[in-house]
């Protein structure tokens, strides 16, 4: 009896076993008649063909000096000033310009001390003070990454001000003192300080390299053996400047390009820098001038005429040149498809059927092409 129990449940475990593998046979089958339909979103994707460029950026720049050897620069660098407009002041002696800073010191921890004990006399909640600090951490860095020497001492103490604990506020009577110490040096000061002023209109910077006599007249007579002279050469500073003045808008790249990179280039048509390194992105250029070629190289004179002051801490540099680019929606080579008669198309899952939607093709590069046709977000079958 047992032997006949134990005979049912082994074919009843070889019956299980076969409809088993059946079952998975036909769902392999299945995967192979109908394999699963993949699909992508459409996404609009900007090509951009580019060349390697090193060269040097030139503007028409006036030094700016004094005859007294201690000056105090207060106009930010970039800002854009008119004829007579005060830039700094002069001093006769070292302790003269100590005192200045001194003073200058003391006026922002006044500042900054009276609205920190102003906060926390008004008690002052957390999250205000935390969204305060951020935004002087923000200021903080971007008059680091910008040179903005004269907002930099403020940014520093008003987030130093905001970073400190509640019982070390300076108290009324300390605010008091550092007032009375402000006046006494501001008597002193009289008759010992003289104010720079700006002898034209143009852009100021306070940031000097020495390469201030290189003007775009030089440029006129470019080639790559002049080219190479001006980007080898040994800038010298002049002690007496405090700065100097960009009295043009227009300002030029003269670059060392490959010969053979110069083919898409034509005078007069326009190309883009990239200058994304230094926070200017892509730079819309105009070719002025190709040169002969020497050494397998030419010199190329661009000019524009925006991003003035976002580049005036730049001279020499090394960044791509887009010649080309081409903005289109980005899809897998396998999903362009071609008829007899209506050309490249693709397939576009409506959600309830596919359709049929004729591209043109805009560029094809490796395992994806680039297309017009179709809406950024449709959803393309690839087959």
């Amino acid at each position: 009896m047992e032997e006949k129990h134990s005979l049912v449940l082994w074919r009843l475990t070889l019956i299980l076993l076969a409809v088993a593998l059946l079952g998975y046979g036909g769902i392999y089958l299945n995967s192979l008649l109908h394999p699963p339909r993949v699909s992508v979103v459409a996404t609009s994707y900007t090509y951009r063909e580019s060349v390697s460029s090193a060269g040097i950026l030139v503007r028409s720049e006036s030094p700016l000096s004094d005859q007294r050897p201690f000056t105090l620069v207060t106009a930010q660098s970039g800002k854009r000033v008119a004829a007579g407009e005060k830039l700094g002041i002069s001093y006769e002696s070292a302790e003269d310009l100590e005192r200045a800073e001194r003073m200058k010191s003391l006026e922002l921890e006044i500042t900054l001390a009276e609205k920190a004990l102003g906060g926390a006399e008004n008690s002052e909640n957390t999250a205000e003070r935390v969204d305060k600090t951020l935004s002087a951490v923000f200021s903080l860095s971007e008059s680091v990454a910008r040179h903005r020497s004269a907002s930099l001492r403020y940014d520093a103490l008003q987030l130093r001000s905001l970073l400190f604990e509640r019982g070390t506020l300076l108290t009324r009577e300390e605010i008091t003192a550092l007032k009375q110490e402000l006046a006494r040096l501001e008597r002193e000061e009289s008759g010992s300080i003289r104010e720079l002023v700006s002898p034209a209109s143009g852009v100021f910077t306070p940031l000097l390299d020495g390469c201030e006599s290189i003007s775009p007249a030089v440029l006129e007579q470019l080639s790559v053996r002049s080219l190479r002279t001006l980007m080898e050469g040994r800038p010298n500073v002049d002690k007496r400047c405090y700065g100097k003045l960009i009295t043009d808008y227009k300002w030029y790249y003269a670059a060392l390009l490959r010969a053979e990179d110069c083919a898409a280039l034509q005078v007069g048509g326009l190309v883009k820098l990239d200058l994304s390194a230094w926070r200017a992105g892509l730079c819309t250029m105009t070719v002025i001038r190709i040169s002969a070629e020497s050494g397998g190289e030419r010199a190329v004179l661009l000019s524009s005429d925006t991003a003035l002051t976002e580049t005036l801490e730049l001279r020499t540099v090394s960044c791509p040149l887009v010649i080309n680019s081409v903005t289109g929606i980005r899809l897998p080579a396998a999903a362009l498809l071609s008829g007899s008669t209506s050309g490249s198309y693709v397939l576009v899952d409506t959600g309830i059927s596919e359709r049929r939607q004729s591209v043109n093709v805009l560029r094809r590069v490796d395992d994806w092409v680039l297309v017009q046709g179709v809406d950024e977000g449709d959803t393309i079958i690839v087959p």
